[in-house]
C-alpha cells in the first residue's frame, strides 16, 4: 500500500468515526463526492472507470469527472 492509500485508509476511518457525532455542515458537497470516490477506490480490488464509479455511486458522469479532476489535482489519485 503506498503512502495516498494508506492516508486515504486513515481519512475514510476518521470520517466514518466522526459520523457518530452532530454532522457537519461545513463539508461541501463537493468534498462529500471527494470522499465517496475516495472510499470507493479504496475498497475496490480492481482500477474503475469514470462510467463504473459513476454507476456505482449514482452520480452523474459530469460530476464523477469534476470529482476526479478535482482529486487528481490534489495528488490523491493517478488517472490513467
Amino acid at each position: 500500500m503506498d503512502i495516498y492509500e494508506s492516508l486515504a485508509e486513515e481519512l475514510i476511518e476518521a470520517l466514518d468515526r466522526k459520523k457518530k457525532g452532530p454532522p457537519h455542515e461545513d463539508m461541501s458537497a463537493a468534498m462529500r463526492g471527494e470522499l465517496a470516490v475516495l472510499r470507493l477506490l479504496s475498497e475496490e480490488e480492481r482500477a474503475l472507470t469514470a462510467g463504473e464509479i459513476s454507476r456505482l455511486l449514482q452520480m452523474t458522469t459530469s460530476r464523477i469527472a469534476a470529482v476526479l479532476g478535482a482529486l487528481e489535482k490534489k495528488g490523491l489519485i493517478v488517472r490513467s
